[in-house]
């Protein structure tokens, strides 16, 4: 039973996520000859304020990088 856990910032609709897991349904399937299911696809929406690189988190990298273009 293959686990396939996806991790992202928010904002992606179902069709998408529904389009991500049935490539993935077919790669399992083709790849290891696992039916669909026995598969299982978790999505794990995250916001930008709790995604960091270093101490920065998302959500203030891309101010930073939306001031640095209009400034320069």
């Amino acid at each position: 039973m293959p686990l396939i856990t996806i991790k992202l910032f928010e904002g992606r609709t179902q069709a998408q996520k529904k389009a991500v897991a049935e490539g993935f349904m077919k790669v399992l399937e083709q790849e290891l000859g696992s039916k669909p299911d026995h598969n299982w696809i978790i999505f794990e929406d995250r916001s930008r304020d709790n995604w960091f690189t270093g101490s920065e988190s998302q959500t203030e990298i891309d101010a930073r990088r939306t001031a640095e273009a209009e400034s320069g």
